[in-house]
């Protein structure tokens, strides 16, 4: 239909549409079924009487007018539903429908006929008459829930698939569904159309698509359009969406720190939700954020998530690697890998100092090199300082200790270098002392000296055997590995003596000297070698070894003696023996002469007194003295009326054994007595045995303790103890009691 004119009016039950020809009109016409429309027939201005008009919808005959015949009727499907509303001489007339049924759609034509023949005026109308059915609702689907307005429940994730079905309710014709997001028309959607055999139907608009950050705070909103309404109807959902964290930034470092110093790096990251979830790691060592905090972005509803890491920094955070990772339930769902940054640090501290090699061990006149070995940040070293037992060596171009760089070189070491050598280095940051030391030590050959045991002098009767002691004076190491015995300045001996080495335990530092006897007196000395080698000889000890004068002749003169004359007694000896002091013991009869000591004595004037037996003895350290410290001494005593007060057992010098033996008679000692019981028995006073008293005016030497008053006999083992050394000179032991021996109970 050419030159159509369309017009669509909405909420009213009449819609029409006129063109205007010269002999036929066209128009549309649309109304909702059950209410009454008007369909126009358009005649003209100035147009003849009608003689009558018809119409017909489709092929078939719904009305009839013939004024002239006084004839107006609703014929077929419009019987007592349509009137015709027709004035004489009007441009237009109207057929009325009453209560628009769905059958009533269709191409109507209004057939005029004029009394008079002209050709301005219709004769033929169309008008093309659509029934409409209004859609009154509209459902919104996700999958077969349906979606109610404004906020749905469900929460969808990121990377989801959602379909959302828009259904406009059943209408004619078949309403249009449309998607619009955030009101901008959503192409991207499929529509179906399901109608009936009315022409009633459905319209469907089915939405795919992925869920996005884009989606999130977005108002998805379905239209729904048709002629029978004034606008559209809708009805928008807002999706929950959960997003994984999109950007994350880690700040706090530009340059460098400095050791000791407070650093703090934060972590933001944004866009997530739910909020991020924010992990610090040193390498892969998890730390311990300072604090967290989110906080929401009002623009799209995601969260942003900030933490802070503080620590102090050190050396060892130096070229650390520090992760910040971030992810959320949405990343973790999907095995994703979380957001990370990552910053390296660099730390400024002073040096970290250790010497190398740990030991030094050399011989004397090598040279020594040991270093000084360092770590820091930065590796610019600005001094170096060098000290030996924590004294600082002082740069001093005679000394052998040369400096260079971080090296120090000991020429030609002595034993003098020996000790702990440590460095300090400076850099920017500051100094530090190393943390260990080199222990040099310079082994050098030893220098020894000779002891012996028991010392010099020796008496040749009492001591057998003598050890003679090679002592290392100076030497590095100390021990010695080997000796060379000399006796009068030739090698005697080199030790150990072994023929396995591995199974050599002797000392070589100690020669033992057996069978001591005078032919062995002489100078020892000796020679030491340690891991540096042989030493030098040590100075000579002499070990002097006494033994008695050898046997006498008593002669005098002159042969004849004459009274108020003189008389010379001559002692001679063959050998005198060591040592040479030899004195003389002279006796007259039994009595000993203890104004006379030398070898000649002389008696002037002589009286009949004289003639008596004379007897001279030699007398030297040499002397045999007891080689036993005990002697034992036994007696029996009947008891007494009056018990001594004191019992006394004590030594005195050889040269008061006659005066003694006198007072003391029959108790002298002159030998060991052969008795094997070791200890004095005292039957009641065992606790007061033996206290040590100092000599008494007397001279003697004793030990004391009380004896009480005895009502039975008792039997006392006295102990007699050697008070003095071995080189003392000759000495009597005896044993005597000073009592009165008077009063005796019979």
């Amino acid at each position: 239909m050419a030159n159509r004119l369309a017009a669509v009016i909405a909420l009213i039950p009449v819609f029409w549409t006129l063109t205007q020809g010269a002999d036929v009109t066209e128009s549309e016409v649309s109304s909702l079924a059950g209410v009454s429309v008007k369909l126009t027939c358009a005649i003209g201005q100035g147009c003849p009487d009608v003689h009558s008009m018809r119409w017909y919808k489709n092929e078939e005959r719904v009305f009839v007018l013939s004024p002239r015949a006084n004839i107006s009727r609703a014929e077929n499907s419009l019987v007592s539903r349509a009137v015709l509303d027709f004035k004489k001489g009007a441009s237009d007339a109207y057929l009325v429908i009453d209560k628009v049924e769905l059958r009533d759609e269709g191409l109507y034509k209004c057939d005029i006929t004029y009394i008079a023949i002209t050709d301005r005026c219709n004769a033929v109308n169309y008008i093309n008459f659509t029934t409409l059915v209004k859609p009154e609702n509209i459902t919104v689907y996700d999958g077969d829930v349906i979606i109610p307005e404004g906020k749905y429940d469900r929460v969808f994730t990121e990377d989801d698939d959602v379909t959302l079905t828009c259904i406009g309710g059943r209408g004619k014709p078949v309403p249009s569904v449309q998607w619009w997001k955030d009101g901008v028309l959503y192409n991207a959607n499929t529509a179906i159309e399901e109608r009936d055999e009315s022409g009633v139907g459905t319209g469907t608009n089915r939405l795919k698509f992925q869920v996005t950050r884009a989606d999130l705070n977005v108002k998805y909103e379905c239209r729904v359009y048709h002629p029978a309404l004034d606008n559209y109807i809708s009805s928008s959902t807002q999706l929950e969406v959960n997003v994984r964290p999109n950007r994350l930034v880690l700040s706090g470092v530009e340059h460098h720190v400095v050791q000791g110093t407070t650093v703090l790096l934060k972590c933001e990251v944004f866009g997530a939700r739910p909020p991020a979830n924010v992990k610090w790691f040193n390498a892969t060592m998890l730390l311990a954020p300072e604090q967290n905090s989110t906080r929401l972005n009002e623009g799209d509803g995601t969260y942003n998530t900030s933490s802070t890491l503080v620590f102090t920094a050190t050396r060892y955070e130096n070229e650390a690697t520090i992760t910040c990772e971030a992810t959320n339930e949405v990343a973790a769902s999907r095995r994703e890998v979380p957001l990370r940054e990552m910053i390296k640090l660099e730390v400024l501290y002073p040096p970290l100092v250790w010497v190398v090699p740990d030991n030094i061990t050399v011989n004397e006149s090598t040279d020594v090199l040991m270093f000084c070995s360092y770590e820091s940040n930065p590796s610019s070293i600005l001094d170096v300082k060098w000290f030996k037992d924590d004294v600082e060596i002082e740069k001093d171009p005679d000394s052998s200790a040369v400096m260079t760089d971080h090296t120090l070189l000991i020429k030609n070491s002595t034993r003098d270098d020996m000790g702990a050598y440590s460095c300090s280095l400076t850099n920017e940051v500051g100094t530090s002392m190393s943390n260990s030391t080199t222990r040099v030590s310079v082994h050098y050959k030893p220098e020894v000296n000779v002891t012996m045991d028991p010392q010099s002098p020796i008496v040749e009767e009492v001591v057998t055997n003598v050890t003679l002691s090679c002592n290392v004076m100076a030497g590095n190491p100390p021990d010695l590995v080997k000796v060379r015995w000399f006796f009068n300045g030739g090698l005697i001996e080199e030790l150990p003596n072994c023929t396995n080495e591995t199974l050599c335990v002797d000392d070589p530092s100690k020669l033992l000297l057996m069978n001591i006897d005078r032919q062995m007196h002489g100078n020892y000395t000796c020679m030491g070698k340690n891991e540096a080698g042989w030493g030098v000889m040590a100075e000579p000890s002499e070990l002097v070894i006494y033994y008695p004068p050898s046997q006498v002749s008593l002669t005098y003169h002159p042969q004849r003696v004459v009274k108020r004359g003189s008389v010379t007694l001559v002692c001679a000896v063959k050998e005198i023996g060591r040592p040479s002091n030899t004195t003389f013991r002279w006796t007259r009869g039994s009595h000993t002469v203890m104004d006379v000591t030398t070898a000649n004595w002389t008696i002037d004037p002589v009286t009949l007194e004289t003639e008596s037996n004379f007897t001279c003895t030699a007398l030297n350290l040499g002397v045999k003295v007891n080689q036993l410290p005990f002697i034992f001494v036994s007696m029996h005593l009947r008891r007494l009326l009056n018990a001594p007060h004191v019992l006394r057992c004590g030594h005195d010098f050889a040269e008061h054994q006659h005066q003694l033996s006198r007072r003391v008679q029959p108790y002298l000692l002159d030998k060991m007595v052969e008795g094997k019981r070791e200890h004095l028995r005292l039957a009641q006073r065992e606790s007061e045995v033996l206290g040590r008293k100092p000599h008494d005016s007397s001279g003697h030497a004793y030990e004391r303790f009380p004896i009480d008053t005895f009502d039975v006999e008792l039997e006392y083992d006295s102990l007699a103890q050697r008070l003095l050394g071995p080189n003392a000179g000759q000495r009597q032991l005896y044993l005597f009691f000073h009592w009165q021996l008077s009063r005796w109970r019979s």
